[in-house]
């Protein structure tokens, strides 16, 4: 599953227009995330809204087509293949993750008691304690893909991936990975738990900042390049002078 995509011959323009038609229906959903944002609570987010913060936004990216699946047509392989990584520190990621728990509890057609119940149960979700002196990153299968993530990633340890899981700013400064949890524990995906502050107390990413690039290594094998970059702009991440993530 870690080798990367091969495109050939005159197939290239069929997987070149599924990723153009990704590429699409992403921005369109996050167009309608960010307006989404401005003013609605999320308790009155729909599952669309939520799933699209969730997948393509100012804290989420999906990408087509970086794993390799035997057996699948190679057009049908771009979308089949995807993955998503978030920012999960980031609230509205948070916020959108307890919506779809509240929809899938039917949370809009209960009693005030029955909400509070559910409400009781979301409450470290949206708390989310470590997210206060960390950054928690994500990586999962993308929306409509039939793959899991590479199974090596269960075997990696926490020495292994510090040396090849990386989050940077423009500045090439970074945070230690302080702590991994294994996608087989965490259904499905794998989450990756960063230092937020340096030794002066200074976070990764501020205001002043122009971007956030979260790296895999080689080992990872998803891509040709040596390197698979995750890039996020913080500009966008930013709402009423303050970095949400």
């Amino acid at each position: 599953m870690g080798k990367p995509l091969v495109v050939m011959g005159n197939k290239r323009p069929k997987i070149l227009f599924a990723l153009f038609m990704v590429s699409v229906g992403c921005a369109l959903i996050t167009s309608t995330v960010h307006g989404q944002l401005n003013g609605k609570p999320f308790q009155q987010w729909t599952a669309r809204e939520a799933e699209g913060l969730l997948s393509n936004s100012a804290w989420a990216q999906t990408r087509a087509g970086l794993l390799k699946v035997e057996g699948f047509d190679i057009f049908t392989e771009v979308v089949d293949s995807a993955v998503t990584i978030r920012l999960d520190s980031a609230l509205p990621l948070r916020q959108a993750l307890a919506r779809l728990k509240q929809l899938k509890n039917k949370y809009d057609q209960k009693s005030d008691r029955d909400k509070a119940a559910i409400d009781a149960k979301i409450k470290s979700l949206l708390e989310c304690p470590e997210c206060g002196d960390s950054y928690v990153v994500t990586i999962r299968p993308g929306p409509e893909s039939r793959n899991e993530l590479p199974m090596f990633l269960e075997r990696m340890t926490l020495a292994t991936l510090k040396l090849n899981v990386h989050i940077k700013n423009e500045k090439g400064e970074t945070r230690e990975l302080v702590k991994f949890v294994n996608p087989r524990f965490n259904g499905g995906d794998a989450m990756f738990v960063f230092s937020r502050f340096n030794a002066k107390g200074e976070p990764l990413v501020s205001p002043a900042n122009r971007t956030l690039t979260v790296w895999f290594d080689q080992i990872f094998g998803w891509a040709k390049a040596t390197v698979t970059k995750f890039e996020f702009d913080v500009p966008k991440m930013t709402i009423n002078g303050k970095v949400v993530f």
